[in-house]
């Protein structure tokens, strides 16, 4: 029996759900996924939840799972004694719900909401052992050259500097799970040994390249009001709170969707579509980049498809900061990352020819009509290995430290 711990419901879909089926195929372990999310589970993601999990409970203390069901369990944050504001509750809350349950193999995945310290302080008071699954491609996580990082804050949680006290090991970590040899550079130079340090690839990209296969790009395009086997350009949209000033990103998104309608005059046939994360839609209408996007026929703001329906179906694509310029290396389309303001990706982003940067409107004009045979395709290998059989990897990773043998 496994723990999961993430801050996002989506994750636990996207990366637990291909895991937690291997390993119920594989064996008779019994897995609980637990999801912390800042928000109980919607009708539609408990449903999807359902079809994995037996039982969906609600207190963290309920112990009822004990009957061979697979649940997933929703903590929400203040069920965990105020989860964000308080450690010392949340150390003693953790401790008491390890000690309860106690599970053969603790995973946490990185997420900078993630209290991870204080889990794996309490797992290795317990004995536990603990995998930790990296969670973002961003540079942000893992360039850590990048002056934006928050590379030393992750090392120190990885390590082990905790409340002033060093752990042993890699900080209760008994393994890391890197997505590739980047992430795994990162957690070396972080500090950690080389030889605790799994390249597994990500569960989540292989339930995207699952999504890439089986789009229909016919349907995706009736979906978003275009013609048929349109080759559009894509521009997918991030949040850049933590290396944008005020108001850039919002002035970034508007140059380029001013460029694509300048471009449609000269070409009928050109198409842009603006696929928005799902935090900046206040933003989109706030400051008129919705509008902006309605004024135009050859602009439509898709808000009603996955990302991997409407990478499918692109012909290029425009990124900032995303590890959509991964997802569109997988699958095979050409990307840029447009910079206007000399943001910092973070080196490995773009010095490992993932992407190209872009900083003109000049550049951008030339990105929207050239052929995309001349264009680059970036190439993943450095940053995911194991693609599509990751889930493989991980539940072998987790039976090795359960004991167990597959």
């Amino acid at each position: 029996m496994a723990f999961v711990l993430t801050t996002k419901v989506h994750y636990a879909l996207q990366t637990y759900e291909p895991i937690i089926r291997h390993m119920l195929t594989n064996s008779n372990l019994t897995t609980l996924g637990i999801s912390v999310g800042k928000r109980p589970m919607s009708q539609a993601e408990h449903n999807a939840m359902d079809g994995i999990f037996d039982v969906n409970l609600e207190n963290p203390f309920n112990s009822n799972w004990r009957n061979g069901s697979n649940s997933i369990l929703n903590l929400k944050p203040f069920q965990f004694g105020r989860l964000w504001k308080s450690v010392r509750k949340t150390n003693r809350t953790y401790a008491a719900f390890l000690k309860l349950h106690k599970p053969d193999v603790l995973i946490v995945q990185i997420d900078r909401e993630s209290p991870a310290t204080n889990l794996i302080e309490s797992a290795q008071r317990l004995g536990i052992p603990c995998l930790l699954l990296q969670g973002a491609m961003s540079g942000k996580n893992l360039s850590y050259r990048s002056k934006y990082s928050v590379s030393n804050r992750v090392a120190k949680w990885l390590i082990g500097y905790s409340s002033g006290h060093h752990l042993e090991g890699q900080g209760g970590c008994d393994r890391i799970g890197a997505w590739g040899k980047s992430g795994a550079n990162y957690y070396e130079h972080a500090g950690l040994q080389s030889s605790h340090v799994a390249q597994v690839g990500s569960p989540r990209l292989d339930t995207y390249m699952t999504e890439l296969a089986n789009s229909d790009t016919t349907s995706t395009c009736e979906i978003l009001g275009i013609e048929p086997n349109t080759n559009f350009t894509l521009l997918a949209t991030s949040p850049l709170d933590s290396i944008a000033e005020p108001g850039e990103n919002i002035s970034a998104i508007r140059t380029i969707i001013e460029t694509a309608i300048e471009v449609s005059k000269q070409n009928p046939n050109f198409q842009l579509v603006v696929k928005p994360h799902p935090r900046e839609l206040p933003s989109f209408e706030k400051y008129g980049i919705a509008e902006l996007c309605r004024s135009s026929t050859a602009v439509t703001l898709a808000r009603d498809i996955s990302i991997a329906e409407a990478l499918a179906a692109s012909d290029r694509v425009i990124v900032f900061y995303s590890t959509v310029a991964l997802e569109a290396a997988l699958a095979g389309k050409p990307c840029i990352a447009f910079n206007p303001f000399n943001w910092n990706f973070g080196e490995e982003y773009t010095d490992i020819k993932l992407i190209d940067e872009l900083t003109s409107t000049d550049q951008l004009r030339d990105f929207f009509t050239s052929s995309k045979e001349v264009l680059t395709v970036g190439d993943p290998s450095y940053f995911i290995t194991d693609v599509g059989k990751s889930a493989k990897s991980v539940s072998s990773l987790i039976h090795h430290m359960a004991g167990y043998k597959m």
